[in-house]
């Protein structure tokens, strides 16, 4: 299970992730 930190620290990632993506489009 994870912790309210780590769940925070995974969607940060994710956003980072999608704003990458979202200029190579």
């Amino acid at each position: 299970m994870e912790t309210a930190e780590e769940f925070k620290v995974q969607q940060e990632r994710t956003l980072e992730t999608l704003k990458k993506d979202f200029r190579l489009c």
